[in-house]
């Protein structure tokens, strides 16, 4: 044989198998940073939704407005379907070890909020009887006072 066909073969021989190799890697590494794309967009996702609950809650404890509480309980409700698909895109990917743990959090973190709610509720419903009661009180006292 000559050398130009034993190089040919040789570099076939190297040269084939190298090429299957690198393209197997090639699209293993893009189904790889496809999925973290996805766990990336996720959590970026869950990240903003907190971010708006927090400022959400920050207003209604400085103002003790309702609406606010409405709304942090409605960005619950939005937020739980998210939490849930990362931790079942986690999980299903074996990226997450205590996916539990995540949605034990939350759910205690609403069920707190939830509670911190209506006892501030209850509290205004108190404070607005004392009121009544108060001005209530106050007529009588004048109408004694006076008559």
């Amino acid at each position: 044989m000559s050398l130009r066909i034993k190089l040919g073969a040789a570099f076939i021989v190297v040269l084939l198998p190298l090429l299957v190799v690198l393209l197997g890697g090639w699209w293993r590494m893009n189904i790889v940073l496809d999925r973290q794309q996805t766990a990336f967009h996720l959590s970026r996702e869950i990240e903003q939704f907190f971010s708006r609950v927090n400022s959400e809650e920050q207003l209604f404890i400085a103002t003790g407005d309702l609406r606010h509480s409405r709304d942090v309980l409605v960005l619950f409700s939005d937020l739980r379907p998210r939490i849930e698909r990362f931790q079942h895109f986690s999980t299903e990917n074996g990226m997450l070890r205590h996916g539990a743990t995540v949605i034990d959090h939350f759910n205690a973190f609403q069920s707190g909020f939830t509670g911190f709610v209506s006892q501030v509720l209850d509290l205004q419903t108190f404070k607005s009887r004392v009121e009544r009661e108060s001005a209530r009180l106050q007529d009588v006292a004048d109408a004694v006072l006076n008559g």
